[in-house]
């Protein structure tokens, strides 16, 4: 296909697969991975009758997991691979087909992931604690996310009914607190800043998923530094502060109305210049060659389809050795901005 033809229904359509495909094999992966970690620091314990019964149990946690992450991946990436190859008809049945059929599973998994937290209550371990969290976590990414893309498989046929006032100050906040951070920044403090009100008119499951896609990037990078540190600047002003803000990126648009500016920064290394042009294209991937990050290329790409079904615009910026990711957003539908999409695929 001519990558100038495309439309906004093809790119998501290639969006939603290369997410399905690939991008919950990281959180499945993620979950199985701490799970086990939880295990290891448990058989450091001194060996007691309680902490043998508390490891027997999450052995038996950890088996359902791997049996549910293995069930879901391969149904994941089969529909993820047979989506481009359908018509919107068929590609909305067959959605909702694997969801009927993979809801319970899901379910499943996510409950497992909470028995799992509320024991690490009784081990009173920092590490055990967190990683349970972190599973736990991942549990409900895959829940929200797979929930989230169904807009996305309907892209063509959104109306505005469905874009609903959010408060994004709570999306972030949710964020924050969720976010799985590896244990080399574990201590790392993230806090939002909001500079006044901040309430879009959006699809709230798109927005939450853009919201999460950049602070996880930014934790991800940040660690990379001696002293990680992540920021987060919400807020709303009219398009005419924004077009004078960021001249070069929005300056030759003629919106009006009042617009939210979401900016996640992070002291990580920066962007590689080879691919600062391409970033938000599918598969392209931040990461410096001499860096192995979980990375699919896939979650800039949802942040740029997210933005463009919002009549928004998303960049990032490098200043002051800080990466800033910003993505601005009309706080009303009726001041979108069309823009031609050119997803580079």
């Amino acid at each position: 296909m001519d990558r100038e033809s495309m439309n906004i229904q093809d790119y998501a359509t290639k969006v939603v697969g290369a997410a399905l495909r690939h991008d919950f094999g990281i959180p499945l992966g993620v979950i199985g991975r701490n799970v086990n970690e939880v295990l290891d620091i448990v058989e450091d314990f001194e060996t007691s009758n309680h902490v043998s019964k508390w490891q027997q149990r999450v052995s038996q946690i950890s088996e359902e997991i791997t049996k549910i992450e293995a069930e879901l991946y391969v149904e994941f990436k089969g529909f993820g691979g047979n989506i481009g190859n359908l018509g919107d008809f068929e590609r909305e049945r067959e959605y909702s087909k694997i969801r009927k059929s993979l809801s319970p599973k899901m379910i499943r998994l996510s409950e497992q992931c909470k028995i799992l937290y509320k024991l690490s209550d009784d081990i009173r371990d920092t590490d055990v604690t967190v990683l349970s969290g972190q599973a736990l976590s991942a549990s409900r990414r895959i829940v929200n996310m797979f929930g989230g893309l169904s807009h996305f498989i309907r892209v063509g046929e959104i109306s505005d009914e469905i874009f609903v006032p959010t408060d994004i100050r709570e999306l972030a906040s949710r964020n924050v607190a969720t976010v799985r951070i590896s244990k080399l920044n574990s201590a790392l403090s993230v806090t939002p800043t909001l500079n006044g009100d901040a309430t879009v008119e959006c699809i709230s499951s798109h927005l939450d998923q853009l919201i999460q896609n950049y602070i996880s990037n930014a934790v991800k990078f940040s660690s990379l530094s001696e002293k990680p540190s992540v920021s987060i600047n919400l807020g709303e002003t009219s398009f005419g502060e924004l077009s004078r803000k960021y001249r070069q990126k929005v300056g030759k648009f003629a919106g009006r109305g009042t617009w939210a500016e979401i900016v996640v920064a992070d002291n990580g290394p920066g962007v590689d210049m080879e691919i600062r042009g391409s970033l938000f294209k599918l598969y392209s991937q931040r990461k410096p060659d001499r860096l192995e990050f979980d990375s699919t290329g896939v979650g800039l790409a949802v942040c740029q389809l997210v933005s463009h079904i919002h009549g928004g615009f998303v960049f990032f910026e490098r200043e002051d050795d800080l990466t800033k990711f910003v993505a601005l957003l009309p706080c009303k539908r009726e001041h979108r901005i069309e823009l031609v999409l050119n997803p580079s695929v």
